[in-house]
């Protein structure tokens, strides 16, 4: 059975995508912040008929916390063919992670980066002959709205959420490239 890991899962597109992986026979590891919400979500993919799902607790705003999920990944699951890097975050204001990274690019696009390094050797040693392992990084259309300033990019010389999020996924879509 192939695998996949959806961060931001027990919601929004994260849940949808969740789902939609259960119908297609994946199992499906859910990355949630929250027990309580993913235990919720996980017992709705479990609803689908024959669906494989487990939980795992993660908060995306903290570098830690994404390596200690990615290491609980390594740990309990053999193999991984899809990380589907979904969580997003758009704040109004400037607040910035436990790290200290302006929070928006924290959870939208940093989090993504790490995560990724650290499955990257288990989405490797998942690939089969003729069957890829996968990395899908969400992003929308408002990176045509971010810039990426290297010389304050974690915004604190003046703030837009709207830059700064169109921002994060313009750095989700280089990333990707």
């Amino acid at each position: 059975m192939r695998s996949a890991l959806v961060t931001g899962a027990n919601s929004g597109i994260g849940l949808e995508t969740s789902l939609t992986l259960a119908q297609e026979g994946f199992h499906v590891i859910l990355l949630c912040r929250s027990k309580q919400r993913g235990m919720t979500a996980l017992e709705s993919v479990r609803a689908v008929p024959g669906a494989e799902a487990d939980l795992v607790i993660g908060d995306l705003s903290s570098m830690a916390s994404v390596r200690s999920a990615a290491a609980e990944v390594l740990q309990r699951f053999p193999r991984l063919h899809v990380l589907v890097n979904n969580a997003g975050l758009f704040r109004s204001g400037r607040e910035t992670s436990p790290d200290g990274f302006e929070l928006t690019f924290a959870v939208n696009h940093l989090a993504y980066f790490l995560l990724t390094r650290e499955l990257l050797g288990l989405l490797e040693r998942s690939s089969s002959t003729g069957r890829s392992s996968r990395v899908v990084n969400v992003a929308s259309r408002a990176h045509r709205y971010g810039r990426l300033d290297f010389g304050d990019l974690m915004s604190e010389r003046g703030y837009s959420g709207s830059r700064v999020y169109g921002g994060s996924k313009l750095a989700n879509i280089l990333f990707t490239s």
